[in-house]
């Protein structure tokens, strides 16, 4: 079984060192052309994510 160092390597591009979670959200943005832009970065409002758990609590 590879140890941890060669299996952070395998999953890293181009097999170098592990990058940041900023880096690799990053890198997904360029790669996929998503811009951050003001209304990107504006939280959905708290009803929003209240509705998500409501829904969660009622399919149980």
């Amino acid at each position: 079984m590879p140890d941890d160092q060669s299996r952070l390597q395998a999953v890293t591009p181009g097999g170098g060192p592990e990058e940041t979670p900023m880096e690799t959200a990053g890198r997904l943005r360029e790669k996929y052309g998503i811009e951050l832009t003001d209304k990107i970065r504006t939280p959905l409002p708290r009803e929003a994510n209240d509705a998500l758990w409501d829904d969660r609590d009622e399919s149980r």
